[in-house]
């Protein structure tokens, strides 16, 4: 009773009220991306992600799409983002903190008063390297009534500011976007001699590559060089004739003569002009913003050079990576998903019988070690000639679901439901390979071992892609292959410790075993639920979380009554057993 009281704190550590208390487990997907939604006017409605700290969200996974025929959405105003070079999708623009998406509608005066939509959204753990899936959320939102236009532009046309303040003003029908939403400009330094601006420019919109000025208002040390303005189209203008204008996306390549004394911090104001193709131009604008370069060091034909290079760490040995992937993959063997592999060990072993040797008990783990390494290493391999993104594919819903029955199935087993052994079909034909049933087993532990591999990957997916993304940069897959290599035996060598004490200690059948077992069945099915809450909706997370709280207190005793003969560990077990009932309880209140 004593070691399945310890198994089990393990599990309820799992459960939702404890989640909080570890700052590397993962939050729920409202709480790390809280998305809410209002009306900013009668025609225009802002989606708005807040952010926790350590996540962030992908530009081009955001989508929005109207539940309500009588409403319809234009193209949505996204403000740029921050370029990332991300594990699971390549180069992306990425958003940290808080993200605001302005949603033109377009909807009749008599129309409908409560805007119903569809929202996804998708994002990432910074630290712990974790990708959700994508997160969907129908929200509804209040719209204020429809104002009739004020001014007729079909007479006169736009003869002054103040008439196009009034097509664009909210009070105006919105009938054209205010400039800072038709043309969102972005910065940032390329490298200590180059700086960057990117306007990205609503659909149906275009700026004048002419009207694009860059000028230097600060930077000591620093002079500005020719801007390299992006091409455009000729267009027939009606306000400037003939020119050369731009859709979708103008940038500006900046080149900077730096001193080596120059500050390290300028100042820019960009400049640009742009229309709208239902005719009407807006102002000139001018924007100020501040950029920090990197520090000044080699010249540019050396920062290309190095660019060229794959990196390198210092001690970069094929030694002290091998060493630093074994050490990683014994941390590893302590992951809640690793931890299975010693009942399933276990029972391979015991399946020998009672005179199992130290000798044969460790062959019998080595081979069960050497499939799981062997199918690690070919899969990083294949992987990254494959360029496979293996963390955003862990992280899909029939993925997670298929792990979590495979975890449901080897917890039936742990309760005894049926022996988990190889099949003896597939033991007879191992047999007559090898003509030698020892052998044939070792082969069976060879198999199991593979498979085992696949189980645990969703949880060791993180430090998988770490090592893929390694391997990439360095393009040597000997060298990567060797790190998948000696980071398997890292997860195996206490699994090997295991093999020979079961050959000289191998435990009786009886309770004991009987609690052990039912210990590792209860933490299966939590991370199947764990798995699952990865796209689940949280009440029936929530829900799933109490019937197995419950059941662990019912299997620990809290609904048992005690006798005068009850032992000490008896009676631990009937309180402990009795507060997770209550604990269960208090979950489904919850739920």
């Amino acid at each position: 009773m004593k070691n399945l009281l310890i198994a089990l704190t393990g599990l309820i550590a799992l459960s939702p009220a404890h989640a909080a208390t570890d700052p590397q487990e993962l939050l729920e997907p409202d709480q790390a991306f809280a998305l809410t939604l209002k009306a900013r006017d009668a025609q225009t409605i802002e989606a708005s992600w807040k952010i926790a700290d350590g996540y962030y969200m992908y530009r081009d996974k955001f989508k929005f799409e109207s539940l309500d025929s009588a409403l319809s959405l234009k193209p949505a105003v996204i403000p740029a983002g921050k370029k990332k070079s991300d594990p699971a999708f390549g180069t992306v623009e990425t958003y940290t903190k808080t993200v605001t998406a302005t949603l033109p509608i377009e909807r009749r005066a008599d129309g409908t008063q409560i805007a119903k939509l569809r929202i996804t959204g998708q994002g990432c753990n910074e630290p712990i390297g974790v990708c959700y899936p994508p997160i969907t959320k129908e929200l509804s939102v209040s719209l204020p009534a429809l104002k009739v236009a004020a001014a007729d532009t079909k007479s006169g046309g736009v003869k002054s500011l103040k008439d196009l303040s009034s097509l664009i003003e909210p009070s105006g029908g919105q009938e054209f976007l205010p400039p800072d939403q038709a043309f969102q400009l972005s910065t940032e330094s390329i490298d200590a001699n180059t700086a960057s601006a990117r306007i990205r420019i609503a659909p149906g919109y275009y700026l004048y590559r002419d009207k694009t000025t860059v000028k230097l208002l600060r930077g000591e040390g620093i002079s500005l060089d020719k801007p390299e303005v992006s091409r455009g189209k000729l267009k027939d203008d009606p306000t400037f004739g003939k020119t050369e204008v731009i859709y979708d996306e103008l940038t500006v390549r900046i080149p900077l003569k730096r001193s080596a004394a120059g500050t390290d911090r300028i100042e820019l104001e960009i400049g640009y002009q742009g229309c709208a193709d239902k005719g009407i131009c807006y102002p000139p604008e001018k924007k100020k913003v501040s950029l920090r370069l990197p520090a000044a060091g080699a010249d540019k034909p050396d920062i290309l050079t190095t660019q060229t290079k794959p990196p390198r760490v210092e001690g970069d040995t094929t030694f002290s990576l091998l060493l630093a992937a074994f050490g990683a993959g014994l941390l590893l063997t302590f992951t809640p998903c690793v931890l299975p592999m010693i009942p399933i060990l276990t029972a391979i072993i015991a399946g020998e019988g009672d005179d199992v040797t130290p000798a044969r008990g460790l062959g019998l783990a080595f081979s069960y070690v050497m499939g799981m390494a062997i199918v690690y290493t070919a899969a990083g391999v294949v992987a990254v000639a494959a360029g496979a993104q293996v963390q955003a594919a862990f992280n899909q819903p029939w993925v997670l679901s298929l792990f979590a029955v495979l975890f449901v199935v080897l917890a039936i087993a742990m309760f005894g439901a049926f022996d988990l052994q190889m099949p003896s079909s597939v033991q007879s034909r191992l047999s007559a390979i090898s003509n030698n049933q020892k052998s044939g087993t070792v082969i069976g532990a060879f198999v199991m071992g593979a498979l085992s591999s696949l189980i645990v990957t969703a949880c060791v997916a993180p430090a998988l892609v770490a090592a893929l993304a390694v391997m990439s940069q360095s393009g040597d897959y000997f060298r990567g292959g060797l790190a998948l290599f000696a980071m398997s035996l890292g997860m195996g060598a206490p699994l090997l410790l295991v093999g020979a004490a079961q050959g000289k200690f191998l435990p009786k059948a009886g309770p004991w075993m009987v609690a052990v077992k039912g210990a590792f069945g209860f933490m299966m099915l939590g991370l199947a639920v764990w798995m699952l809450s990865r796209f689940l909706p949280a009440t029936l997370i929530m829900a799933m979380w109490a019937v197995l709280v419950f059941m662990i207190g019912v299997f620990m005793g809290g609904l048992t009554t005690l006798t005068a003969e009850s032992t000490v560990p008896q009676k631990l077990g009937k309180g402990f057993g009795g507060l997770a009932i209550i604990y269960g309880i208090l979950l489904v209140v919850g739920a």
